[in-house]
């Protein structure tokens, strides 16, 4: 490995996120897990190392714009809503997302920004997911 960068996970503790906090850790990076409730260790953190920081994405603005710039390497989005009540699914996804956004571009964060999950992999016409679509990401942010 080349340098070891330090990346910002958001949603450490969910499906994808965890896995991409494990292959980075067990490459060796520093990862800061950025969530509600994030663990203070974590199991088996390999040849990285592992911090945290406690943010509520929806009420604390401007200290996710502080954690933004504070000079990471990657941030990496894992961000899913909370699976609590089913009918809030879908607006508390569409309003984190766009939290995240705004956060992100209110930051001094300057390095890859990376979305895990989505509708990409949706299939929307002639049985192509949304993926292959032309301009797709791009057109929709």
């Amino acid at each position: 490995m080349s340098r070891t960068l330090k990346v910002g996970i958001i949603g450490p503790k969910g499906q994808a996120g965890s896995c991409v906090v494990d292959e980075l850790l067990a490459r060796g990076h520093s990862v800061v897990g950025i969530s509600r409730s994030p663990p203070e260790q974590w199991p088996n953190p390999d040849k990285g190392t592992w911090s945290s920081v406690s943010v509520d994405i929806h009420k604390e603005h401007t200290k996710l714009v502080e954690i933004f710039s504070s000079g990471f390497d990657a941030i990496v989005s894992c961000y899913g809503p909370s699976l609590k009540v089913i009918s809030d699914i879908y607006s508390e996804a569409v309003e984190g997302h766009s939290r995240i956004k705004t956060v992100l571009l209110a930051s001094t964060h300057d390095g890859p920004f990376i979305i895990v999950g989505g509708a990409g992999s949706i299939h929307v016409s002639n049985r192509l997911q949304l993926t292959d679509q032309e301009g797709f990401a791009f057109s929709w942010w």
